[in-house]
Order: C-alpha cells, then structure tokens, then sequence
C-alpha cells in the first residue's frame, strides 16, 4: 500500500501557526481505516496489506518561512540569507538553529507521526480462513487486530531543499529529522529529490504504477535547475513575507 502526502510546512513558529497535533492523530486513524479498505480486493476476498509504504513528498518542514533569516533569536540583524554558499559555517549553523525549532516546535506533531512506523499504530482486523474480517473492532489498540508495517519515506520540495544538501554536517542534520520521524532510509544521503536519486522509493512507486515529485520543478520562480541552490521564491519569503512580522514587532512591539 502506498499513501502520499505533501506540503504540510511544519515551521518554528515564528511566521504564524502551523498545524496541531490533533491533525496527526486523525491521519494516524485514518490510515488505519484506508489499510482496512485497501485489504477488500476486487473479488470480494479480504486479504490484509501487510506493508504501508508513507512518502512525504517535499515541504514537510518549512526552513524558509523562519524570521529567523531576517533577525537571530537576539533580535539582531541575520547576515546569512539561502542563496548564500551552504558550506559555510554561519550557513551550517543557521539550517541547524532553524532545524532544531521546528522540530521543537512540532515535537507532540513529530511523536504522532514517528509511531506509525512503530508497529502498533496502524492496525487492521487478521482474515478468517474463507477471507473474510476475523474483527469488527475500530479500536487500534485491540489485541485482535493485525498491524500493518509501516516504512516513511522523505522526498524534498523547495521549502526544505536544505535536507538535499551534501556533506557530513547535513548528515547531523538529517538525522536529527531521521530520528524526530523514524524515517526508513539513511541520514548518510542527501533526502532524494526525484525517484531516479532513490532505487528504493523508485521500485516502490513502479509496483504502484505511480510517479511522485515535488510540484516546484514546473515553477521556474522556485527551481532554477538545481535542488542544491535556491531560487526566487526564496527571496520572495524571506524578504518581503518573513520581515513583515517582523517589520510590525520592531514598530509596534507586543
């Protein structure tokens, strides 16, 4: 089974609200109930999935819409902007800073998604002898019930471009989102970018019959041609959108 979801922009919170928690128990349900749905096959026999394979299709976190571009956590001016040299250390520490707050920031959104490839969190009634449900119960928890394996995969799009990045001191970063997700694949690699940079991801969408990318390569104003550089839609929200915020802070105060 193959489930794909993309832009949530989960960010540090200092552009506006991201969303809650209460969202990521409802996906964690729901996923549930599709397993469930997709276990009925056109014959009329249930046969349980035994593998959900769930893709975060790009600009799952949101690194660019952070004020933290336009001014540090003292409220002074920042001098590294995106489409600076990413090898850098203020570049480096600046990815890591804003990294880490998204992740603090959806710490109770990141625990409801790293259970599902926990084994418990999506589950689905066993199959009697003749095919058919051996449970009724809704309830996931119930010892009954089956679960379902479940493997997150992460693709990027061009609001987290960073986790495509090279280099070992991305790797510390990956994994950290590794770790906050419980991703299936390594920290060692940049997160691909199209399906053609991950044999795994490209097997698993051709059993599918399916083909996945992020939307921004058909909007040249968000890719130039290479997901290791930014674009201008970069400039657009770290310029004009995230200083408004705090443009209105600076002038008005609380």
């Amino acid at each position: 089974m193959l489930v794909i979801i993309s832009d949530l922009h989960l960010t540090d919170g200092t552009s506006g609200e991201t969303i809650s928690s209460g969202a990521f128990r409802i996906f964690r349900a729901r996923l549930s109930d599709m397993a469930y749905d997709a276990s009925w096959r056109l014959d009329g026999r249930y046969k349980p999935v035994k593998k959900l394979d769930l893709i975060l299709l790009g600009d799952i976190f949101d690194l660019i819409r952070s004020t933290k571009w336009v001014v540090d956590d003292e409220g002074n001016p920042s001098q590294v902007r995106p489409w600076d040299d990413y090898a850098s250390q203020p570049f480096i520490d600046k990815i890591k800073a804003i990294n880490a707050s998204i992740l603090r920031n959806n710490a109770w959104s990141l625990t409801v998604l790293r259970s599902l490839s926990q084994k418990q969190a999506v589950t689905i009634p066993p199959a009697t002898a003749d095919d058919k449900p051996a449970s009724v119960s809704h309830d996931p928890k119930d010892p009954n019930r089956t679960p379902v394996e479940v493997h997150i995969h992460y693709m990027v799009g061009n609001h987290d471009w960073f986790y495509h990045l090279p280099g070992p001191a991305y790797d510390e970063i990956r994994q950290e989102v590794v770790d906050a997700i419980g991703l299936a694949h390594s920290p060692l690699q940049p997160f691909p970018y199209s399906l053609a940079e991950s044999p795994e991801l490209e097997a698993i969408c051709a059993l599918h019959d399916v083909y996945a990318r992020h939307g921004d390569i058909y909007d040249p104003d968000n890719y130039e041609g290479d997901r290791n550089t930014s674009s201008l839609g970069d400039a657009i929200v770290v310029e004009l959108l995230n200083r408004f915020p705090a443009e209105v802070k600076r002038r008005l105060g609380d």
